[in-house]
């Protein structure tokens, strides 16, 4: 039972409890969609199962407004035992960023949460790995997250960590524009998903349970909560390529009338639901080229190791294939080697080069989709054919 604050009128009420539910529904549906963990708890009538949560809290409206709901449904469900982990990483990059490791240190103390803070000069790293100081802030976030997951003490098989992120409705359509701007597939367009997995970062599902809600309504539930965030003062320059599409072009359009960041939202769910369907269709074609070691390829899989480095297609099958089809086995393919179940991203001139390389049956040579995936087609030796060989290299 969903509680009310006393404090508020009806029609406030109605909004922050409307809020939660759309919240909790998310949550509910990543913890009962594989595992089905809430039919367990009930037909077993015995202890319920735990639930560990990691949270990345930064302080910001939108990671204070996931953890509250966070704390809010561990407190009011029935169903599990919650435990909530939060990671608060100081990135040295703004003056203000002790101000937010306080926020968030009083953020955690008022609601019992378990808080790690971790100082690590961002832009430094940047600059020694030659990278941007969102791709380094996002690789050493999770590498963080992934520590607090994998030294939470495992009491049973069947207590479950997840890694909890706050994106919202309006980092969905950001990522696609992006997207659109670079050139991408129609995989590129399916936006933030509420449940994924990349073992790039961790082994453990990452969940985004506000996936859906709208900044708009977060700082209105937060106002009327009276609950105390952080402002990044980096979301309103235009130093970032993100920022720029975030506070320059988007609000442009807005200015004309549209809200692009709801219609770009829309969109990715109707992209999703056409990709969930098709991607099944393309699993069945798949399994029927896949010519790789099957036994070893089905343990490989199964173990979830670095084992599985190639996939072998067979190229006779492979090329009576309609295009559209032809190009999803490719993404299959890599997507297999990568370990990661969220559909992978390539440019949509990669993926074109990749087809006619295959159906123009050109030999030994090689593309590279991704840096450390290699393409090419080559004779088999032993069945005398050529075949096509996906390759993962160290």
């Amino acid at each position: 039972m969903m509680k009310k604050d006393f404090n508020l009128t009806e029609s406030q009420n109605a909004f922050c409890l409307n809020l939660k539910r759309k919240v909790f529904q998310n949550i509910e549906e990543t913890f009962t969609s594989n595992e089905n963990l809430k039919e367990n708890n009930k037909s077993r009538n015995s202890e319920k199962e735990t639930i560990n949560l990691v949270i990345g809290l930064s302080g910001g409206p939108d990671s204070i407004f996931l953890s509250e709901m966070m704390a809010n449904y561990r407190d009011e469900n029935k169903d599990f035992n919650i435990n909530i982990y939060a990671m608060h990483l100081n990135h040295m990059i703004r003056e203000e960023a002790k101000n937010d490791e306080d926020i968030a240190i009083r953020f955690c103390q008022k609601n019992n949460i378990d808080l790690k803070v971790y100082r690590n000069d961002i832009e430094k790293a940047a600059k020694e790995n030659k990278q941007s100081t969102e791709e380094v802030g996002r690789d050493i976030r999770y590498m963080y997250l992934d520590k607090i997951g994998q030294n939470i003490e495992i009491k049973n098989e069947k207590e479950k960590i997840y890694l909890l992120t706050a994106h919202i409705l309006e980092d969905t359509a950001e990522t696609m524009f992006m997207n659109i701007a670079r050139g991408t597939t129609l995989s590129g367009l399916t936006g933030i998903k509420l449940k994924t997995r990349n073992l790039k970062y961790t082994k453990y599902n990452i969940l985004r349970p506000v996936y859906n809600i709208s900044k708009k309504d977060i700082l209105k539930y937060l106002k009327l909560k009276n609950i105390e965030y952080a402002v990044d003062k980096t979301n309103f320059e235009l130093d970032y390529t993100r920022n720029k599409f975030r506070n320059d072009i988007f609000n442009k359009i807005d200015e004309i009338g549209y809200n692009i960041r709801k219609s770009l939202f829309n969109l990715s769910q109707s992209i999703k639901e056409e990709e969930t369907f098709i991607n099944k269709y393309v699993e069945k074609k798949f399994k029927k080229l896949n010519i790789t070691n099957i036994e070893k390829y089905k343990l490989d899989i199964k173990n979830n190791e670095e084992n599985l480095t190639e996939i072998i297609l067979d190229l006779e099958e492979y090329l009576k294939l309609d295009k559209f089809i032809a190009k999803k086995i490719i993404v299959k393919s890599i997507e297999k080697l990568e370990k990661n179940n969220s559909l992978v991203d390539i440019s949509s001139k990669n993926l074109e080069d990749i087809y006619n390389l295959i159906t123009n049956n050109i030999n030994n040579k090689k593309i590279y989709p991704r840096q450390d995936i290699k393409i090419m087609i080559s004779k088999n030796n032993q069945v005398k054919k050529k075949q096509i060989y996906v390759i993962k290299e160290r």
